[in-house]
């Protein structure tokens, strides 16, 4: 990396400005992709103190895998991520002609290794859900761990986006699709088979609508806010809130379980009550058949799995058999 400072006839955090505005205005970006690109490229700029035009393919890949705050290395995702932000936005100026660049061009970008799909053990979850948790961490817990959200759809979804008289939660996903999902039915189908895993899920229930109630009455943006009142600005900030403090509080070690474990466990329960893999698809918005076969697992895994927590065999279905009567949505608000 070139070590000299030079004077460059622009200003960086201009072009880092006019490009957010063109992610946020012109591509229509969601308000969250766009702070990501934000975080990364404020980053950068503090990090690059010479021309653009100097940047060399290792300059990019030395950026994207820097040490973190506490000395490690960041993940091969980490890395990727940011490496992808950065082109994008050289691309972009070089796009505009505000400079010339072409590092960007032969930067690799760390190779990931997809994750097999695990859900939180049974008795991981219990020894959570049983602990002394505030209502604001037991409502986004249950979106987790009950309808499936993910870390962005939590921290996202608005207070009037919960119907009462309906029983549906309207919220946005991942890529920006409008969806409703029925966060009564889902905790109560689990409950016919596996109710040691849904103890208090009417409480939860009581609790997201009352909440709901409340924070849209008094004009609020978050259904989700942290326990202090602050709300929870990303989905980062709540996966360091259960691993700094939930999880320890509740007696379990901190890499116990990711947040993304508990929607892996939402697909693995509804399969494991017997619900088929066409309504499993459509309630985590799987935009394939084969995420959502990877999240269940129908090949013998989840079978083995669950021999581990139940200690006794199971034979489950393998065709698609239907919700009980009450349990299968009727229509959306």
């Amino acid at each position: 990396m070139v070590s000299h400072q030079k004077q460059a006839d622009y200003d960086v955090s201009e072009l880092v400005d006019q490009y957010l505005d063109f992610c946020a205005n012109r591509k229509g970006l969601r308000p969250h992709t766009v702070d990501i690109y934000r975080r990364t490229l404020n980053k950068f700029t503090t990090w690059w103190l010479t021309p653009l035009e100097e940047l060399e393919a290792e300059d990019i890949e030395a950026f994207a895998w820097r040490a973190l705050k506490n000395g490690n290395p960041p993940s091969p995702s980490t890395a990727r991520r940011e490496l992808a932000a950065l082109k994008k936005f050289l691309d972009w100026c070089v796009g505009r002609k505000r400079i010339q660049v072409h590092a960007q061009l032969v930067a690799v970008a760390p190779k990931v290794q997809p994750g097999k799909p695990k859900p939180v053990a049974d008795e991981h979850w219990c020894q959570l859900w049983q602990s002394q948790l505030t209502p604001d961490d037991r409502l986004w817990l249950g979106l987790a761990y009950f309808c499936g959200f993910r870390r962005y759809e939590i921290v996202t979804v608005a207070p009037e986006a919960v119907h009462t008289n309906t029983g549906y939660i309207r919220f946005e996903r991942k890529g920006g699709k409008n969806e409703a999902l029925a966060y009564r039915d889902l905790p109560r189908a689990v409950e016919t088979k596996l109710p040691w895993v849904t103890e208090g899920w009417e409480q939860w229930i009581n609790i997201l609508e009352t909440t709901a109630t409340a924070r849209a009455a008094t004009g609020e943006q978050h259904l989700s806010v942290h326990a202090w009142g602050d709300s929870f600005l990303d989905g980062n900030r709540l996966s360091k809130h259960l691993t700094r403090h939930l999880l320890p509080a509740a007696g379990l070690d901190p890499e116990t379980f990711t947040i993304h474990q508990l929607r892996h466990s939402c697909a693995t329960n509804l399969f494991r009550v017997g619900l088929d893999a066409a309504y499993i698809q459509a309630t985590l918005s799987h935009s394939s058949y084969s995420t959502t076969k990877g999240y269940v697992d129908q090949s013998g895994h989840l079978a083995r799995w669950i021999d581990d927590q139940k200690g006794e065999k199971e034979q489950w279905k393998t065709s698609q058999p239907s919700m009980k009567h009450g349990h299968q949505p009727q229509s959306k608000p």
